[in-house]
């Protein structure tokens, strides 16, 4: 599986901010990484799809695979 450039930055930060704290939304990656929420949106649907991340009541998290996506590459 290829992950864009900006695909893994979205990734990364997805998991430095659950280290963070209990849970993240959408819109804490949008603020985090400076960008838009329909940006964030459509690279959350493209990491859900891949089956990198979950989505569950508008809360984000790596599932299984993601963790051992991010420790791959």
């Amino acid at each position: 599986m290829k992950l864009s450039s900006s695909e893994r930055i979205y990734l990364l930060t997805l998991a430095q901010l659950l280290k963070e704290q209990k849970w993240v939304r959408q819109c804490d990656l949008a603020k985090r990484l400076q960008v838009s929420r329909p940006s964030v949106f459509r690279a959350v649907s493209r990491l859900e799809a891949l089956g990198l991340i979950n989505k569950e009541a508008g809360l984000l998290f790596l599932n299984e695979t993601g963790p051992g996506y991010l420790e791959k590459s």
